[in-house]
């Protein structure tokens, strides 16, 4: 009887063990990421707002409303 109940909560420890590490491997490499994103951004993007690529209009017409 007690191999049974010693078997059984084995399996959840194995995953309490294998849950905390996943999610801390998954913290570091965000972390990691996220810092090299910042140290490899150019130095004059830092004081703009994020958003889109401003798009090129070489070789293009002009799309926009006349006035």
């Amino acid at each position: 009887m007690s191999e049974t109940s010693l078997t059984s909560g084995l399996g959840w420890i194995i995953i309490d063990i294998a849950g905390v590490a996943l999610l801390a491997f998954a913290a570091i490499y965000g972390i990691l990421m996220w810092r090299r994103r910042r140290l490899t951004r150019p130095a004059e993007t830092i004081g703009q707002q994020p958003g889109p690529a401003p798009k090129r209009m070489e070789g293009r017409d002009d799309r926009t409303a006349a006035s």
